[in-house]
C-alpha cells in the first residue's frame, strides 16, 4: 500500500529536523485524529473541489460533497473561510500564469521518504515568481510564514517539482480563522538560491 504521509513529511519537520530520532521512535504509533483535525481536512477538501470546479464557496453551502474520498457538507462560516482563501490565490492571477492546486511533489532525490502536497502553487512567468500556499483552517495559534520549515519544505519540493526557473519564491499562508497583527494572509519572498541551500541542509 502506497504511503499517503511521508513519515519525515513537511508537517512534522521541525520535530524529525531537530531530533532525527523522533522517526524511528514514533514508528507503529497510531495516529489519532480529532474533530478539529477533520473539520481541517473537510476545510481543504471543499477548497480543493471549489479551484477543480472553479465555483465561489457561497455556491456549495448546504449541500452534500465528496472530493478525494472525503464526504462532507460545508456551512456558511466554513465557505466564509475557504473563499478567503481563493480569493488570495486568484488575486491577480492573468492568463500568462499558472496555477496547480494540490500539487504533489517527490524529493527521494534530495532523501529517501521525502514527498508531500502543496496546497496550491502558482507560476508568474513575467515575474519570474513562483508562489506556494498553504491553507490553515486551524483557528488557535497563529501561524508565521518567516522561517516555518513546513513551508520551506514545501516551497523547495514545488520548486524541484515544477522545474519553472524561478528567480523568486513566494510562502504564503491563508488562516482566516485565526488572529494575526498581518492579517489573514501573511507571505515571505526569498531567493530560489536559498532554497538550494534549504536543500543542502
Amino acid at each position: 500500500m502506497t504511503e499517503i504521509h511521508s513519515k519525515i513529511g513537511a508537517s512534522s519537520m521541525s520535530r524529525w529536523s531537530k531530533c532525527p530520532g523522533s522517526v524511528a521512535l514514533s514508528k507503529g504509533i497510531e495516529s489519532t485524529s480529532s474533530r478539529y483535525a477533520e473539520e481541517g481536512s473537510d476545510a481543504h477538501a471543499f477548497a480543493a473541489l471549489c479551484l477543480a470546479m472553479k465555483k465561489h464557496a457561497g455556491y456549495y453551502v448546504g449541500k452534500k460533497m465528496e472530493y478525494a474520498g472525503r464526504q462532507f457538507c460545508a456551512d456558511a462560516e466554513m465557505a466564509e473561510h475557504v473563499q478567503v482563501y481563493l480569493d488570495t490565490i486568484y488575486l491577480g492571477l492573468t492568463a500568462d500564469d499558472t496555477m496547480v492546486f494540490e500539487h504533489k511533489f517527490d524529493l527521494s532525490e534530495v532523501h529517501p521518504g521525502l514527498f508531500g502536497t502543496a496546497d496550491a502553487v502558482t507560476w508568474k512567468p513575467k515575474e519570474r515568481l513562483l508562489i506556494v500556499d498553504d491553507f490553515k483552517y486551524g483557528a488557535g495559534i497563529p501561524v508565521e510564514v518567516e522561517g516555518n520549515p513546513q513551508l520551506m519544505y514545501y516551497a523547495l519540493g514545488a520548486l524541484l517539482a515544477s522545474n519553472y526557473p524561478a528567480r523568486t519564491v513566494r510562502m504564503r499562508i491563508c488562516q482566516p480563522r485565526c488572529d494575526h497583527p498581518k492579517g489573514p494572509v501573511r507571505h515571505h519572498d526569498i531567493d530560489a538560491i536559498d532554497l538550494v541551500d534549504f536543500k543542502a541542509d
